[in-house]
């Protein structure tokens, strides 16, 4: 009799990758609504909008288009300005004078027509800019539909409620079951490559037997000692039938039968096979908790369950074979209590939905089915936990939905008519300018022209 060798870090030493299932089994509780909140800013980012997408191309093409067209029109500017200089320029003979006037009159009427061919485009250019500007406006209107479906779309999802809640709990308890039969794994190979001792004098006594034996070979070992259930110590008594050094010899298998009959009841059978060409192991137990007894489920950052079970069972079928892994695993709980919990404010009314809606649950279900290998493990997990709380968390959700369509709808409309602003700015601001330069480039030309063609050149005055 006595206790299991649970000292610290001895699995871990033994089996490294249990570490590995441990660490994946406190994950399934992370991020679950983190996870949705971060979809829901991403579904409504307003980067992600049409509007923007194509309010910042649009942006980008009409601000180099019209800085190409002022260009230009600054390009009619300067050489109105040049044409102005080359008359006025003094301290020239009478004969450079008359020739710079007649070059000036033919640069003015390039000028004049190059300015009105400018000017004939911009009527198409407008109309371009009229076409985009109804993409916008369209693009706008989709933006407005998409918030509409994307609402009426969103649900939660029960079997992600149900890993997060529920499968830590269901993975910890796989995890300590890896771990033991990982460590009777050990001990079996360990006793098999025993090696024989060395002889010293004595005296060899032949028994009576029909054939070969092993080596070494207990028949049934009765046990006692103390098991840990739900953090008590629970006395047990057990038999261990079949412990040999050669299995296949002996040609059955080791079975392990365990029993704790107090105020809390298991009930194990653990079968060591290593009979054939491929060890396997399977364990079956049921734990019944016949108290009440508290589970914390989730995490507390952000949404934890506290539940309250009159009565408990937990029972585990699992299966290694060729080091694979197959088996289930269940939680019952009873007559439960459910109360919701979230340290953080903005969830606070994800909480109390929550509180309201597991009010009436009477009885807690959870199966995990697992397969796989023990490195790495894989599951599915049911809970009418996850079924419950998606249901009413939607039913809630519906009724915040016409307050969150209005909302999202107003800042898709805001921020649409921003772009369209900002892009009619643009539009308004580039033609304003590229008008402003042709009419100085133009007036700046005519002047010229009046003075080299209206009003003459006079060349009695210029020949004085």
């Amino acid at each position: 009799s006595g206790r299991l060798d649970d000292r610290p870090g001895l699995i871990e030493r033994l089996h490294p990758h249990v570490v590995a299932l441990r660490k994946k089994a406190a994950k399934l509780g992370e991020r679950w609504l983190d996870d949705g909140v971060e979809a829901a800013k991403d579904a409504f980012d307003p980067r992600r909008l049409e509007t923007v997408q194509l309010a910042d191309e649009l942006q980008v093409k009409w601000k180099a288009r019209l800085e190409g067209y002022e260009a230009r029109g600054k390009s009619l500017e300067d050489r109105a300005e040049a044409v102005r200089k080359t008359i006025e320029e003094p301290g020239r003979n009478t004969f450079e004078r008359i020739e710079s006037f007649r070059r000036a009159a033919r640069d003015v009427q390039s000028l004049l027509t190059d300015s009105q061919l400018l000017r004939a485009e911009l009527p198409q250019v407008a109309a371009a800019a009229r076409e985009d500007y109804r993409r916008l406006e369209e693009a706008r209107r989709r933006d407005q539909q998409a918030i509409q479906n994307t609402l009426e779309l969103f649900t939660f999802d029960a079997d992600r409620i149900s890993k997060a809640l529920v499968g830590p709990e269901l993975a910890a308890r796989l995890a300590r079951i890896v771990e033991w039969v990982e460590w009777g794994r050990e001990q079996a190979s360990a006793l098999s490559s025993t090696l024989t001792p060395e002889r010293s004098r004595g005296l060899d006594v032949a028994f009576a037997h029909t054939g070969r034996t092993p080596g070494f070979l207990a028949e049934e070992l009765t046990l006692g000692g103390f098991v840990s259930i739900e953090g008590r110590e629970v006395p047990f008594q057990g038999v261990l039938t079949g412990l040999t050094s050669d299995p296949v010899l002996y040609g059955r298998p080791a079975v392990l039968r365990l029993n704790a009959d107090s105020d809390l009841q298991l009930q194990a059978v653990v079968e060591f096979d290593h009979t054939g060409p491929e060890e396997t192991y399977e364990v079956t137990a049921e734990a019944t908790i016949p108290q009440r007894l508290a589970l914390r489920m989730g995490r507390p950052e952000e949404l934890a369950l506290d539940v309250s079970a009159a009565r408990t069972v937990w029972r585990t079928h699992l299966r290694l074979a060729a080091g694979r892994l197959e088996g289930q695993l269940t939680l019952t709980c009873d007559d439960v209590a459910v109360t919701a919990t979230s340290d953080d404010p903005q969830r606070a009314i994800v909480a109390q939905a929550a509180g309201d809606v597991l009010a009436g649950l009477e009885r807690l279900e959870a199966t995990m089915d697992v397969s796989g290998t023990p490195g790495s493990p894989q599951w599915e997990l049911r809970s009418n936990l996850g079924d419950q709380l998606a249901v009413g968390l939607e039913a809630v959700a519906i009724r915040r939905v016409e307050d969150a369509r209005r909302e999202l709808a107003a800042r898709v409309d805001e921020i649409g008519r921003e772009r369209l602003g900002e892009f009619q700015s643009l539009l308004n601001g580039g033609f304003q300018r590229i008008g402003e330069r042709l009419n100085v480039s133009e007036a700046a030309a005519r002047r010229v022209s009046t003075r080299v063609g209206a009003g003459g050149l006079n060349l009695r005055g210029m020949l004085k």
